[in-house]
């Protein structure tokens, strides 16, 4: 015996949640960028100001020697995004993060200079304790789909 199925009857859909947004310091880039793009040793992510923020540490295969943030903001909805690169305040190669104290980023980099990033802030500085304002955050853009779900 086969089961039948009425081909008007409308399907039921199955709520799906998002699963958890983990925190913490992760190696690699997670897949997020070609290799023509960016080289990336390791990320933050973390909760700021009620957004999922991603920080990427590493470089630019064009320029290996400056080293780059790529910093990721999504909605909490995770329908819109938000880019922002900072480039390295010096030229020692690519940049890795060791640790966080808070919301600010302990950096090394190849060549061993020490740097301090601010998530909220947006803004290298000079040691942990320097205060600095919080941005004003940017508008997110929305996702695109690339692909048309099945009617």
């Amino acid at each position: 015996p086969f089961a039948t199925v009425d081909p008007l009857e409308t399907p039921q859909l199955i709520p799906v949640e998002d699963p958890p947004f983990p925190t913490g310091i992760f190696e690699g880039g997670a897949g997020t960028f070609r290799p023509s793009e960016a080289t990336i040793l390791n990320r933050w992510q973390g909760i700021v100001n009620d957004v999922m923020t991603d920080v990427f540490a590493g470089s630019r295969p064009s320029d290996p020697e400056q080293g780059m943030l790529f910093i990721m903001r999504m909605s909490g909805e995770r329908k819109s995004v938000s880019w922002r690169i900072y480039p390295t305040p010096v030229r020692s190669g690519p940049v890795r993060i060791l640790s966080a104290e808070g919301y600010r980023l302990i950096l090394s980099t190849e060549a061993g200079d020490i740097l301090y990033f601010d998530v909220p802030g947006d803004r290298f500085v000079a040691s942990l304790s320097e205060v600095v304002p919080t941005i004003t955050p940017q508008p997110t853009k929305p996702l695109t789909i690339l692909s048309t779900p099945y009617p």
